[in-house]
């Protein structure tokens, strides 16, 4: 059962003792209830029951206003397992899944999206959760598969497995989580997570498009952060969701006031709030920095505290290497605009020249103009060049990188 756990992730010594001596009472196994939040999910909703049906001893469905199959869907898959709650959408992700809370007959709940499924055929999730439930924290803890992004991106602290009790709730109208509820607020129960993989694909450009998610959790988000506006968690979803959206000014203010100790200060590494969202925060910062082409010694310094916050998070090189290509780009630009305007004031033959007619010249224009993107004029002048250059070992060279590019995006 040590397959249960990631690699490099540390772990409570308790969970690491309970699972490598996978000692547990098959006489007294563990029921457990998936939860499944859905609307307008006809495409993917037998998928994701299919992939649980024979992992969990009931699957509560809550609809919150399909106008599509939905319904017909999962009624025409005749589980009896399956029970169906149709409610009314009001705006918020965690209502919708406290109500299945509410619904659920076990003790144990499992909650899978409809647009994800299990993967592993061969899980055995009663055992693995009669593991857990052995945990002395097991009920202020939460658990959370591996979620992996139609990209291939894959999050591992989302929980969505936990024992019910009056305690654990959820909270949040979008990017909800489980939270403890006590008299005077919250607390944020440890998470803990495991080798079970969940694939999903309900974020992509096209879907994101078609049900206009972006604007719904944008909305969310902005009443999230009426209720706490101080919380990096909403801050940080904000900004991600919002990244294509807003402009820089507006996240530069937002990120200088959210994860500065002391903002007229400015960004260094010892004003930075030591927080789980400053460092994807600062990053989606950088990013939005990178793309608007701006202040490039800036950025390199902002990159450098990201990269003291997580040494080992690859983001670092990748913001270098783009600002690199940035920098070489431009360079390339102004390469360009040297070559027509030479070629501009050079139109007379050069005999004794490479090319007596400047085609050398037009080669490489050719080449830039590709480069930066201008595609359709650069294939005019690698045809115009074509019949050039074949005994100059020089040229061969430049030509054969064209029509390798070419091949692929022509």
């Amino acid at each position: 059962m040590k397959e249960l756990l990631l690699q490099d992730v540390n772990y409570p010594i308790e969970i690491e003792k309970i699972v490598s001596q996978n000692i547990i009472d098959n006489n007294d196994m563990v029921k457990i209830t998936a939860a499944i939040i859905c609307k307008d999910e006809e495409k993917t909703i037998e998928r994701c029951i299919k992939s649980i049906e024979n992992k969990v001893d009931e699957i509560v469905i809550i609809d919150t206003g399909s106008i599509d199959s939905t319904i017909d869907v999962v009624n025409n898959m005749k589980i009896d397992k399956v029970k169906i709650y149709q409610i009314s959408w009001n705006n918020s992700f965690a209502s919708a899944r406290n109500y299945a809370l509410d619904k659920v007959t076990y003790k144990w709940v499992f909650f899978i999206d409809a647009d994800e499924y299990l993967i592993d055929e061969q899980l055995d999730l009663h055992r693995i959760l009669k593991l857990l439930d052995e945990y002395k924290s097991v009920n202020k803890t939460v658990f959370s598969p591996k979620i992996i992004d139609a990209n291939g991106h894959c999050s591992i602290g989302v929980g969505r497995i936990f024992k019910k009790n009056s305690h654990l709730i959820y909270y949040g109208d979008v990017h909800e989580e489980v939270r403890i509820k006590k008299q005077d607020g919250y607390d944020i129960p440890e998470n803990i997570s495991l080798n079970i993989t969940l694939m999903h694909d309900g974020y992509t450009d096209e879907i994101m498009s078609k049900k206009d998610k972006t604007n719904r959790n944008m909305n969310l988000i902005k009443k999230m952060l009426v209720k706490e506006h101080d919380n990096l968690r909403w801050i940080f979803f904000y900004l991600r969701d919002g990244e294509n959206i807003l402009d820089l000014n507006e996240i530069q203010r937002i990120t200088e006031k959210s994860i500065l100790i002391y903002p007229p200060k400015g960004f260094s590494k010892s004003n930075i709030v030591d927080n789980q969202y400053t460092y994807p925060i600062l990053s989606i910062y950088i990013s939005k920095m990178i793309c608007s082409e701006t202040d490039t010694k800036k950025i390199y310094s902002l990159i450098d505290i990201l990269e003291s916050i997580n040494k080992e998070n690859n983001d670092a090189i990748f913001y270098r290497t783009i600002l690199k290509i940035n920098e070489i780009r431009r360079e390339e630009k102004q390469l360009l605009i040297k070559l027509i305007g030479y070629r501009k004031d050079n139109i007379k033959p050069q005999y004794g020249a490479m090319h007596s007619e400047g085609k050398n010249i037009d080669l490489l224009m050719g080449y830039f103009l590709f480069r930066l993107g201008y595609i359709e004029v650069a294939k005019k002048y690698f045809d115009y060049v074509n019949d050039f250059g074949d005994n100059n070992i020089f040229i061969m060279e430049y030509k054969n990188i064209v029509k390798s590019i070419l091949s692929l995006y022509c």
